[in-house]
Protein backbone atom coordinates (compact mmCIF):
# COMPACT_ATOMS: atom_id res chain seq x y z
CA UNK A 1 0.00 0.00 0.00
CA UNK A 2 2.62 2.30 0.60
CA UNK A 3 4.66 1.75 -2.43
CA UNK A 4 1.01 2.36 -4.48
CA UNK A 5 0.77 5.60 -2.42
CA UNK A 6 4.58 6.72 -3.45
CA UNK A 7 3.75 5.95 -7.10
CA UNK A 8 0.27 7.59 -7.21
CA UNK A 9 2.10 10.91 -5.56
CA UNK A 10 4.59 10.37 -8.24
CA UNK A 11 1.75 10.19 -11.18
CA UNK A 12 -0.24 13.02 -9.51
CA UNK A 13 2.66 15.52 -9.67
CA UNK A 14 5.22 14.71 -12.59
CA UNK A 15 3.31 13.28 -15.33
CA UNK A 16 1.35 14.61 -18.41
CA UNK A 17 -1.47 12.61 -19.41
CA UNK A 18 0.45 10.99 -22.57
CA UNK A 19 3.39 10.50 -20.33
CA UNK A 20 4.85 7.12 -19.20
CA UNK A 21 6.86 5.99 -15.96
CA UNK A 22 9.97 3.55 -16.11
CA UNK A 23 11.61 1.64 -13.55
CA UNK A 24 15.50 1.54 -13.84
CA UNK A 25 17.18 -1.00 -11.83
CA UNK A 26 20.87 -0.41 -10.86
CA UNK A 27 23.70 -1.91 -12.58
CA UNK A 28 24.39 -3.57 -8.98
CA UNK A 29 22.52 -6.62 -7.88
CA UNK A 30 19.59 -5.41 -5.22
CA UNK A 31 20.93 -1.94 -5.35
CA UNK A 32 18.70 1.19 -5.93
CA UNK A 33 16.08 1.22 -8.21
CA UNK A 34 14.85 4.72 -10.29
CA UNK A 35 11.60 5.52 -10.77
CA UNK A 36 11.45 8.30 -13.84
CA UNK A 37 9.06 9.10 -16.75
CA UNK A 38 9.30 9.20 -20.35
CA UNK A 39 10.08 13.20 -20.55
CA UNK A 40 12.41 12.70 -17.54
CA UNK A 41 14.27 10.03 -19.06
CA UNK A 42 14.55 12.12 -22.25
CA UNK A 43 15.70 15.28 -20.12
CA UNK A 44 18.53 13.12 -18.71
CA UNK A 45 19.69 11.46 -21.48
CA UNK A 46 19.86 14.87 -23.50
CA UNK A 47 20.68 17.55 -20.83
CA UNK A 48 20.85 21.26 -21.05
CA UNK A 49 22.23 23.55 -19.09
CA UNK A 50 18.43 23.58 -17.06
CA UNK A 51 18.62 20.12 -16.58
CA UNK A 52 17.72 19.35 -13.51
CA UNK A 53 19.18 16.27 -11.95
CA UNK A 54 17.88 15.50 -8.93
CA UNK A 55 14.31 15.27 -9.07
CA UNK A 56 14.33 11.29 -9.90
CA UNK A 57 12.61 8.97 -7.47
CA UNK A 58 15.29 6.73 -6.12
CA UNK A 59 14.21 3.16 -4.15
CA UNK A 60 16.29 0.79 -1.94
CA UNK A 61 15.94 -1.83 -4.19
CA UNK A 62 13.49 -4.02 -6.12
CA UNK A 63 12.25 -5.50 -2.79
CA UNK A 64 12.34 -2.40 -0.19
CA UNK A 65 10.65 0.26 -1.90
CA UNK A 66 11.75 3.06 0.97
CA UNK A 67 12.95 6.08 -0.52
CA UNK A 68 16.76 6.87 -0.43
CA UNK A 69 19.00 10.06 -1.06
CA UNK A 70 22.08 9.37 -3.11
CA UNK A 71 24.02 11.69 -4.54
CA UNK A 72 24.71 12.24 -8.06
CA UNK A 73 28.10 11.30 -7.96
CA UNK A 74 27.05 7.93 -6.05
CA UNK A 75 24.14 7.78 -8.90
CA UNK A 76 25.82 8.40 -12.11
CA UNK A 77 30.36 8.58 -11.91
CA UNK A 78 31.79 5.73 -12.68
CA UNK A 79 33.90 5.70 -10.00
CA UNK A 80 30.93 5.78 -7.56
CA UNK A 81 30.87 1.98 -7.59
CA UNK A 82 33.70 -0.07 -8.27
CA UNK A 83 33.83 -0.23 -11.64
CA UNK A 84 30.38 1.11 -12.92
CA UNK A 85 28.04 3.99 -12.10
CA UNK A 86 24.71 2.79 -10.22
CA UNK A 87 23.08 3.75 -13.58
CA UNK A 88 25.55 4.00 -15.78
CA UNK A 89 23.12 5.04 -18.90
CA UNK A 90 23.28 8.02 -17.75
CA UNK A 91 26.98 8.48 -16.99
CA UNK A 92 28.01 10.22 -20.28
CA UNK A 93 25.32 12.73 -20.15
CA UNK A 94 25.92 14.13 -16.47
CA UNK A 95 29.64 14.25 -17.31
CA UNK A 96 28.42 16.60 -20.25
CA UNK A 97 25.82 18.31 -18.13
CA UNK A 98 28.41 19.41 -16.00
CA UNK A 99 30.94 20.24 -18.18
CA UNK A 100 28.58 22.46 -19.74
CA UNK A 101 27.50 24.22 -16.92
CA UNK A 102 31.10 24.64 -16.12
CA UNK A 103 31.53 26.75 -19.50
CA UNK A 104 34.60 24.34 -20.70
Amino acid sequence: IETEDNLRTFNTNELTRNDNIFILFSSVDDGPVMVVSSQRLHDMLNPTKDTNWNSTYIYKSRHEMLPVNLTQETLFSSKSHGKYALFPIFTASWRAHRIMNKGV
